[in-house]
C-alpha cells in the first residue's frame, strides 16, 4: 500500500526483511548447528577425561587408621557423559565413577571409615537408586562405617544417595 502523500510504499518490517531472515536461518542451520555439535562432543571429550584421571578418592591418615573422602558434588548420572553441554557449567556424579572408587577404598585395608561430601540438586533416579546400593553393599562387605556430610545442596538423588550411610551430618 502507498503512502498518500509521498507517494513511497508502506511495507511491515516482515515483508520487507524476509529475504534476510531466511538467509540468517540457513546460515544457522549450516554453519550454527553443527558448530554447537562440535562444542558438545569437545565436551563430552573433556568430561571423560576428567573422569578417567579421577580414579580415586582423597585418603588422609597415618600409619593404619585413614579415613576416605568421597566427593559427590554435581548431577548425578548413570555414566561418563555422551554429549557435553552440561559439562560446560555443571559437575557430574557419575554411578559408575563411585563404584569404581568404592571398590578402590574396599582395596586399601588400611582405610577405617568413609566421609561421603554430598553437594547434589538430584539427577538419574536410576544413578542415585546404584549408587544407594553400592554403599550398602560396600558397608555390607567390609564392615567400614560410612558418614554422609550435606554441603551447599542435598535434594532428591542426592538426599537418596546419602541413606545408604551410617550418618548423615
Amino acid at each position: 500500500e502507498k503512502c498518500s502523500e509521498c507517494g513511497l510504499e508502506n511495507r511491515s518490517f516482515l515483508s520487507r526483511y524476509k529475504g534476510l531472515l531466511a538467509g540468517l536461518i540457513l546460515i544457522f542451520l549450516f554453519l550454527g548447528v553443527p558448530f554447537l555439535l562440535f562444542l558438545g562432543f569437545l565436551g563430552s571429550i573433556g568430561s571423560q577425561i576428567e573422569y578417567e584421571e579421577d580414579t580415586s578418592a582423597v585418603i588422609s591418615g597415618y600409619g593404619d587408621d585413614k579415613i576416605a573422602l568421597l566427593n559427590l558434588s554435581g548431577i548425578i548420572v548413570d555414566a561418563e557423559p555422551i554429549t557435553g553441554f552440561a559439562s560446560f557449567s555443571e559437575e557430574l556424579v557419575s554411578a559408575k565413577r563411585v563404584k569404581r572408587v568404592l571398590n578402590e577404598i574396599e582395596q586399601d585395608g588400611k582405610v577405617k571409615a568413609v566421609l561421603i561430601k554430598v553437594n547434589s540438586p538430584g539427577g538419574s533416579a536410576a544413578a542415585s537408586e546404584d549408587i544407594y546400593r553400592d554403599i550398602l553393599d560396600f558397608k555390607a562387605r567390609t564392615k567400614k562405617k560410612v558418614v554422609v556430610y550435606f554441603s551447599d545442596m542435598a535434594a532428591s538423588g542426592g538426599y537418596y544417595v546419602a541413606m545408604g550411610g551410617d550418618g548423615i551430618v
